[in-house]
């Protein structure tokens, strides 16, 4: 076992961190380390009175806040978020007096359910963001860019977020509302990459393409580029035009125009003028049965971004991406997320 120093010598080379559930129990002669780190943040930690009871498992609870505690040069935190209320009460209130101990040169968070933090293939799961979970934790850990939630529990979206340095943000797996995405986006500085991969809710009211790029809005003037895949439509997107300075974007056909009896093949007028005017590349997002009645719309959207002068050409790339859909069962473990999401794609 490393002794106190050594464990500091080594938090002070790590870069990168990935904490999850951890189950330690204590052999007899493990306890000497663990008692003078527990005495080093006996102001900071919520420990119990001496003398202390080194009994088989009962300081595991105490293991990870230990260690987020003395990996000061940390710059990429993955954290698994299952008992994430578990670990925010093994530290005193209130949680914001500790911010001098916690990792202060943080540039990525991922806030994520499962033992892989990962945003290509995040584990369903709720992330509370509440001030005794994950957005007393956040609260600590200041000044990072970059931050990666997966699926944020709506309820728990509450006033004060404290992410004004946050420059990059991903919602992966996300269901929430216009009201607490408002709330998201406004804590952040000035954004400048937003993603928003939703999924499906059965929750009142989730936010549309409309809702998010509105949502947008409010920061427009920095915003560069954005992703907006919903599975909810509004009646009509406006606001997308109004992020002036987005040069990349990739958006979900289906949140803008669904096939009806009414309406089998989309006006191919109906895309012109929709998008922000400095895109550089766009992605559409498309479902193979909507393919055919969308393929004059997205010409006619193409075509009107073809000025006559070369030289004047805006738009670069064009891409669609089609979703096969569901696969079989017995590809799902092999193929994963890939190919109901991106399987096949045409330039």
């Amino acid at each position: 076992m490393y002794s106190t120093t050594a464990m500091a010598f080594l938090g002070e080379a790590i870069k990168k961190m990935q904490i999850s559930e951890l189950d330690w129990d204590l052999d007899k002669d493990d306890d000497n380390w663990l008692l003078k780190s527990l005495e080093e943040f006996s102001d900071i930690l919520s420990l119990p009175l001496a003398p202390f009871n080194f009994s088989k498992g009962a300081w595991s609870s105490f293991i990870i806040p230990l260690i987020l505690l003395q990996i000061p040069t940390v710059e990429d935190l993955q954290i698994d978020t299952r008992n994430l209320d578990h670990l925010m009460q093994q530290f005193k209130a209130p949680f914001e007096s500790h911010v001098h101990a916690f990792p202060q040169h943080v540039v990525k968070v991922t806030m994520c359910q499962g033992p892989h933090c990962q945003e290509t293939f995040p584990l369903a799961g709720p992330v509370d963001l509440s001030n005794t979970a994950g957005g007393g934790l956040l609260s600590n850990i200041q000044g990072f860019d970059i931050l990666i939630l997966g699926n944020p529990i709506r309820q728990t979206v509450k006033n004060p977020l404290q992410l004004d340095s946050v420059r990059t943000l991903h919602l992966i797996d996300v269901c929430l509302g216009r009201e607490e995405l408002q709330l998201l986006v406004s804590a952040t500085g000035p954004l400048e990459v937003f993603v928003y991969k939703g999924g499906f809710t059965q929750d009142p009211n989730p936010a549309t393409a409309q809702d998010i790029c509105e949502v947008l809005t409010t920061k427009k003037d920095t915003l560069k580029e954005a992703a907006v895949l919903t599975h909810f439509k509004s009646r009509y997107l406006t606001a997308a035009r109004i992020l002036e300075n987005v040069t990349w974007l990739r958006i979900a056909t289906s949140s803008i125009w669904e096939r009806t009896e009414s309406e089998p093949i989309l006006h191919d007028q109906a895309l012109v003028a929709v998008f922000p005017p400095a895109l550089s590349t766009i992605i559409f997002e498309v479902d193979r049965e909507e393919t055919e009645g969308l393929s004059a719309a997205l010409t006619k959207y193409i075509l009107s971004n073809c000025p006559d002068s070369p030289e004047d050409q805006i738009l670069k790339s064009v891409e669609f991406r089609v979703h096969l859909g569901i696969p079989p069962e017995e590809f799902k473990e092999y193929w994963g997320v890939m190919l109901s999401h991106e399987a096949m794609e045409y330039m």
